[in-house]
Formats: structure tokens, sequence, C-alpha cells
């Protein structure tokens, strides 16, 4: 589900800062406290995090009479895979047209008077699981003279041991969200037990910057999971998001709160994709159970059925849709 957001080709006004890791990234005129972040290694940084959602505009004046919708087709497929894109048949966030690209993973938006001459794409969390190059689509975007509007950054602790709600609760209450002297806007859902996950909030949109801590394998249906993660978005309203946020998310995570600085923990990205993948299996079959569970009964203790000629009455080609923004990583479930 997308979320309604500012026009991101009308956010330039004011003297924007620099989304910084902590170091001196401000320009001279702008003044900031400094966080310091662990010392951590060019090669690992992307394990350290990942990329969990990006929004970025690109100029496409250029184009001339061409199809913007078949340009960015071209140019974004060798980077993303994606090819279907499809028709809403409305406009998105003040742009004319808009697509919704496959199985979830993002949406596409241009034309409109109000957004002359630009195009602004969205990829959610599935779809930046489909980038496998990121230094690749950085460069493309660098090139591109784009304009990242939108980034989240996450980070995962499957056993949720060195971070989870009760440590984020105490952090908060420690001052370990807070930049300054202002207390930070902040907000708990709770599931009150039901298991469906809870979720801490801390900052607004409204200020460009929020940091979200919610139990993600609950989240995606498993009522016994300790996975929790940790996620800063920001947003491009006051600041520069610079494309080094691309190629090392970890050290930007890390920097973006006094809490988040002890986040060195090698993550691997391949095992946060299995996890998913494993979730969302268990979760399609327990609704499939509901569905057809008592059917199988029938079929198996009252027709007598074989267990092959029941594969063979319900089996269908092809991956149900909730699985296919995690096609390539469905041989990893239950492997080790």
């Amino acid at each position: 589900m997308f979320e309604p957001e500012s026009c991101p080709a009308s956010e330039d006004a004011g003297s924007p800062h620099v989304v910084t890791t902590g170091g001196n990234f401000f320009p001279s005129n702008t003044t900031q406290k400094q966080i310091s972040i662990p010392t951590v290694s060019p090669c690992s940084t992307q394990q350290l995090a990942h990329v969990d959602w990006l929004g970025f505009t690109i100029n496409i004046a250029d184009l001339g009479d061409s199809d913007p919708l078949l340009w960015f087709l071209l140019e974004f497929h060798p980077l993303s895979g994606f090819f279907t894109y499809d028709d809403n048949r409305k406009g998105w966030m003040g742009y004319k047209f808009s697509r919704d690209i496959e199985y979830g993973c993002g949406k596409l938006a241009w034309g409109g008077e109000h957004q002359k001459n630009t195009l602004h794409c969205e990829l959610t969390a599935k779809g930046c699981a489909a980038i496998t190059d990121w230094p690749k689509l950085r460069e493309w975007l660098e090139r591109m003279e784009a304009k990242i509007t939108r980034v989240d950054i996450a980070h995962d602790d499957h056993e949720g041991k060195t971070i989870n709600l009760d440590l984020c609760k105490q952090w908060l209450e420690d001052g370990l969200f807070s930049l300054g002297k202002r207390e930070p806007d902040r907000r708990l859902i709770d599931d009150l037990g039901t298991g469906k996950g809870c979720t801490l909030y801390v900052g607004g949109r409204k200020n460009g910057k929020m940091f979200r801590g919610y139990q993600k394998g609950k989240q995606l249906g498993d009522k016994l999971s300790n996975w929790f993660r940790a996620e800063v978005e920001w947003r491009a309203k006051d600041r520069v998001i610079p494309f080094d946020v691309l190629t090392s998310p970890g050290v930007y995570l890390a920097g973006s709160y006094p809490a988040l600085a002890f986040i060195s923990a090698i993550q691997d990205r391949i095992k946060t994709m299995k996890k998913a993948v494993e979730v969302t299996i268990l979760q399609a079959v327990s609704n499939a159970k509901q569905a057809v569970g008592k059917l199988l009964n029938v079929l198996c203790n009252h027709a007598k059925w074989t267990p092959d000629e029941i594969y063979e009455a319900l089996q269908r080609e092809g991956v149900p849709g909730r699985l296919k923004p995690f096609d390539r990583f469905l041989g990893l479930a239950g492997a080790e």
C-alpha cells in the first residue's frame, strides 16, 4: 500500500542539509550535532543493513516526444528485472499517469502540468529485494541526475537478542533517540497479546525522519517469531539524501540515532530473504488449510484417494502472488 506524501518534484525550497552518518557531511553554513559511529569496513557496510524502500525523481525533459514508460522500462529492466507495469488508469501524487510495478514491487508516475518533465518511481520492500546490484543502480541514478526523495534503511535481528521492542522502549526513555534537547514524538502500536506484532515509532514524517522498530516475524504471520527489524525512514524534506546511502546503508543507519550506533553484527541479506520466504510459505499453508483442509480430509479418509491422486488433482502451475517477489529465493526455503 502506498502512503501519500508531498509532491517530490516540489521539495526544493529552503536550505537543505545532508543526511549524515555523523561525520562532517553538512554544508559550512549549517550546524548539527555530530554522532560518533562504529568504524565499519567498506566491504561489510552493505551487510549491516539494507535498503528497504526507495523513492526517486528523474528529469525527463530531454526525452522530447518519446514515451516515458517505454524509456523507463528499457533503462530500468537491466537493473531490476521488472518488465510488467500495470495501468492504474488514474494519476498519483499530482502526476497524470501511473503504473503499478509487478507484484507490489513499486509504482511509477509521470506527466501532468504540476509535475512537468519529471518521472517519479517508488520501490517497495519487495522491489528493493529484487535489486541485486546496488552500486550499478547508484551509478545509473547519478548519471540520470536523479533526486532521492525517500529511503528506508533496515537492520534485522532474527533472534531479537541485540535489538527488540523492550530494548527500544528503554533506549527511548534513556534519551538515545534524541539528537537535541527536544523530546521526539513517539507512538506505540500494541497488538495487545494477539501475536500480530507491535511497532514503535519515533519521530515523524513531517520532519522528514522517522524510526520504526517492529516485530517483523510476527507481522509476517509467525506469532512465535523473535525476528525484530529496526528501520529509519528519511524523506527529502529540507535535506539532501546522498547516493552513498544506497551502497553504504549500514553506516547511515548506525549514525542516525545514538541508539543504533551499536549496529555491528554482520548481516546476511540472503538469510533475511530465506526467513521471509519461510514465514510467507507457512502463512500461505495456513491459509490453504482453512480453504481446502476439509476437502483434503474427505478425499483422503472417505474417498480413499492416494496422495498422488490428490496432488495431481489440486496442483497448479505457477507461484502464488505473495511469493512472486521472492521467486529467486524459493530454493532456499528450508535449506541450511
